[in-house]
């Protein structure tokens, strides 16, 4: 099944050490209220580091969404859409145990 290889996918990704977690302070903001997970930015520019293309077609599905929208943005919002923020593929914690391994990091700026 496509789901249970893009789960297998984001798991090695875990297991690799490729995950990591946000500051404390904005982890809310990026996962939504009460969210605590181990996360991985997508770079559309490596095909290397996550293989597997379920999660590699929506990320292309939501660039040409966005490129679809973009001629009609400027007219709405006054703003032109010059790029888009990658991916976040978020993985939730297997227990308590595990989230100790993820300290959450100190803010910077």
């Amino acid at each position: 099944d496509d789901a249970e290889k893009a789960l297998q996918a984001v798991t090695e990704l875990s297991e690799d050490g490729k995950l990591f977690r946000f500051a404390e302070e904005i982890e809310e903001h990026y996962l939504g209220g009460g969210s605590q997970s181990k996360c991985f930015w997508l770079d559309p520019d490596d095909d290397a580091t996550l293989k597997d293309d379920l999660l590699r077609g929506y990320d292309i599905g939501f660039t040409s969404i966005a490129s679809l929208l973009q001629p009609y943005v400027e007219d709405v919002t006054g703003e032109q859409i010059t790029e888009r923020s990658p991916a976040l593929l978020s993985l939730a914690f297997a227990g308590s145990e595990e989230m100790d391994d993820y300290p959450s990091p100190e803010a910077t700026d």
